[in-house]
């Protein structure tokens, strides 16, 4: 499936401006790209319209915080770097199983774009992201809260799949030994797939 995209379509993606847009490579394919994602990527257009709508959103609200946003972005990306991560997250959230999950890989297609996160941790990020489901992110989200006010936190809240998912994908640290702050405690890549979905969920503009 992948081969067939790699062959047929590719992303254009400029992560500062906050712009998405498919090209395809050869015209005469757009009857065999089609069939490709109706049967494999059943959730690519909804999800590539979830990435353009988060990406324009972070890169208004980045822009706002930071006057230096698009040069620090920039200066942060390697190339190619955009087009690769947001290619493979869109593919992750086109073969999502619920609307929920695709909307969170949208998300993060969209968040990893921070200089906040150097290319090693954006790629990482993408990595762990696509493992875990939208109540592990939830339940790691809980963790950092109240870690951040200073607890220990000896329960993960939600379910032991959320626990064991942020484990093994390498989201959470469970303290060994005495004198620990807290049994639970986000490790930097937990720390960073927080920071790419800050705004997920997206809280839709109030229609006027």
């Amino acid at each position: 499936m992948a081969g067939v995209m790699d062959v047929g379509l590719t992303l254009v993606v400029d992560a500062a401006k906050g712009y998405v847009a498919e090209k395809l490579l050869e015209p005469a394919l757009a009857p065999i790209w089609s069939l490709v994602k109706s049967i494999f990527l059943p959730r690519w257009d909804p999800a590539l319209d979830e990435i353009r709508l988060n990406l324009a959103e972070a890169v208004e609200k980045r822009r706002a915080a930071d006057r230096q946003y698009d040069a620090r972005l920039a200066a942060s990306l390697q190339r190619d770097e955009a087009r690769s991560l947001v290619t493979q997250l869109t593919r992750a959230a086109a073969q999502a199983t619920t609307e929920d999950r695709m909307k969170m890989l949208a998300a993060a297609a969209a968040g990893v774009f921070t200089p906040d996160l150097d290319s090693e941790m954006r790629s990482r990020v993408s990595r762990a992201v696509e493992q875990l489901e939208p109540s592990d992110v939830i339940a790691l989200r809980r963790v950092n809260e109240a870690f951040a006010r200073g607890e220990n936190v000896q329960q993960v809240e939600g379910t032991p799949q959320n626990r064991t998912a942020l484990v093994q994908f390498g989201c959470l640290n469970i303290a060994a030994g005495a004198g620990y702050r807290s049994l639970h405690e986000p490790t930097p890549l937990g720390l960073g797939v927080l920071k790419a979905l800050e705004d997920w969920p997206r809280v839709p503009a109030p229609r006027s």
